[in-house]
């Protein structure tokens, strides 16, 4: 893999990391 790519695939895995806590954090709170 290139290191671009490799970039790219951290940051969308950070990406799905963050918006999956938020959607916990808001089920929590909800509830």
């Amino acid at each position: 893999m290139k290191r671009k790519d490799m970039i790219r695939l951290f940051w969308t895995i950070v990406g799905v990391m963050v918006i999956a806590s938020m959607v916990l954090l808001s089920f929590s709170f909800g509830y």
